[in-house]
């Protein structure tokens, strides 16, 4: 893993941080990236689940458990079924 941040200084003598030019910061490995993706949907569950349920908490579980595999499928489908590459490629249309 690269990316470590250095100092540089610019022509007036201010000192900024900076990534080597050889680091790409937005290549994450798929493996990361479905990580970030399933852990940031997992945590909008608990929220969406008290808000679109009633409060009976067989019907939130429930619903809380079709949502995480919902949330899990949708990650994996971003991830590694390109769908990242499709969401940028649409983006810079």
């Amino acid at each position: 893993m690269c990316c470590l941040l250095t100092t540089d200084t610019d022509e007036r003598g201010r000192r900024y941080l900076s990534l080597p030019c050889h680091c790409d910061t937005m290549a994450l490995s798929t493996r990361t990236q479905f990580a970030v993706t399933a852990l940031v949907a997992l945590g909008l569950v608990v929220p969406l689940t008290a808000l679109l349920t009633p409060p009976d908490p067989f019907t939130q579980l429930l619903v809380a458990g079709a949502l995480a595999v919902g949330a899990t499928a949708l990650a994996y489908a971003l991830s590694y079924g390109g769908g990242y590459r499709t969401l940028s490629s649409l983006a810079n249309r």
